[in-house]
């Protein structure tokens, strides 16, 4: 296969990653209790075909992580409530957090 050359961003990529930011905006809501357990209840039947431990835990800004900056980069505007997800600095790890989130998320509506 031949591919065709095209013409070349004239940016120096590395430093556009550097600048970027991301905000994002969420309803100042507080999960409900039921939520909280629904959500950490469909966490707990979990597994990965990676077999990685992925810990996840909920923080809530209403009990003590108020002025924390939570994120990777950029920032979370307005939500209330997180979950935190940790896991050893092994291969695939990052792929057994994403295989786990995919699954939670569709039940957590």
């Amino acid at each position: 296969m031949k591919f065709r050359e095209v013409d070349k961003l004239n940016i120096d990529v590395k430093e556009a990653i550097k600048k970027r930011v991301s905000t994002r905006s969420f309803e100042e809501k507080a999960l409900s209790k039921e939520d909280k357990n629904r959500l950490m209840d469909i966490n707990n039947s979990l597994t990965n075909p990676f077999d990685i431990n992925v810990r996840v835990q909920y923080i809530s800004k209403d009990s003590g992580a108020e002025g924390v900056q939570l994120g990777t980069y950029g920032t979370i505007k307005g939500a209330k409530d997180y979950l935190a997800i940790t896991v050893k600095d092994e291969p695939f790890a990052m792929e057994a957090v994403g295989y786990q989130f995919e699954i939670m998320l569709p039940q957590s509506h």
